[in-house]
């Protein structure tokens, strides 16, 4: 009797510790497994973290590319405004004008006569660089004629005409209230229907695709990213005047024979939104010394 209770007991007692062993391993699993979900939510959270890095990378690199590319574009058309204004190719050879050989309509600078400016055109406005303006004489040089002629055809938008401007519309306002024409959205696009492309009046050739910088390439006016405008500028010693926007200093320039200096103002905007670069510069044509 007593060796029968005496295994009753040993039976209860090992039952009761696998009992108590299982719960252990039960624990155990339990830990075990809150371990892991709490590595794997580790892991996953490392994972996003290094692709939202990978991604803010990518756009800032993106973005800077673009402007890059905005930037260099800008400045290949302050050189092209140059060599607009000096009547050369990148060569130095001269480029025809309107009604000589290989002259394209639209593409194309009158000969220097008042009666060959034409500024009604539409879209193919024939305007030449003015090279006299003296402040002597009654009628101010043909600087003044080109102004009475845009000034005289109402219904333009904007005081440009080819690509050449006047009346001081790209300079930057001292008024901080006033934006300069490209952070005014509707000035700007009546401005990019009176720029110039790149080569337009050269013959400068953006390149193919793959080649050069994609945003001077233009198939059509709505893909066009890239423009400059010319606002011819007359000396004076002093800026102390009520129309400082259409004067420059004289400065120390002695070679400029004509009196007359040039602002170039150069509009690049890139492919992605909001990505836009805006250059300006002063040209000087120097006179050139007489051999001997």
């Amino acid at each position: 009797m007593t060796e029968g209770v005496a295994m009753q007991l040993r039976w209860i007692d090992g039952a009761a510790a696998r009992i108590a062993s299982a719960r252990h391993r039960r624990a155990q699993r339990g830990v075990a497994l809150f371990i892991v979900m709490i590595i794997v939510l580790l892991t996953s959270l490392l994972v996003l973290w290094a692709s939202r890095s990978a991604l803010l990378h990518e756009m800032v690199t993106g973005n800077d590319a673009d402007y890059q590319r905005a930037f260099e574009a800008a400045q290949a058309m302050l050189r092209d405004a140059e060599f607009d204004i000096l009547g050369m190719t990148a060569s130095g050879a001269a480029v025809p004008r309107c009604g000589e050989a290989d002259a394209e309509n639209g593409r194309c600078r009158p000969r220097a006569l008042p009666d060959n400016v034409d500024v009604t055109g539409n879209g193919a406005a024939k305007v030449y660089f003015p090279t006299s303006a003296s402040l002597d004489d009654e009628d101010g040089g043909d600087l003044v004629v080109l102004e009475d002629k845009i000034s005289k055809f109402q219904g333009r938008s904007t005081d440009c005409a080819a690509a050449i401007c006047v009346f001081g519309v790209t300079a930057i306002p001292e008024d901080e209230d006033e934006p300069p024409f490209w952070e005014d959205e509707d000035l700007l696009e009546a401005m990019k229907a009176a720029g110039a492309y790149y080569g337009q009046y050269t013959k400068a050739k953006a390149g193919t695709e793959g080649e050069g910088n994609p945003l001077l390439r233009r198939t059509s006016a709505s893909d066009q990213r890239a423009w400059y405008w010319v606002e011819p500028l007359l000396f004076e010693a002093s800026l102390a005047s009520d129309a400082a926007s259409r004067f420059a200093p004289r400065g120390s320039l002695a070679g400029n024979a004509s009196g007359i200096v040039f602002r170039i103002t150069a509009l690049a905007e890139g492919r992605k939104p909001g990505t836009r670069v805006v250059l300006q510069s002063i040209f000087v044509k120097q006179a050139v010394a007489a051999d001997g």
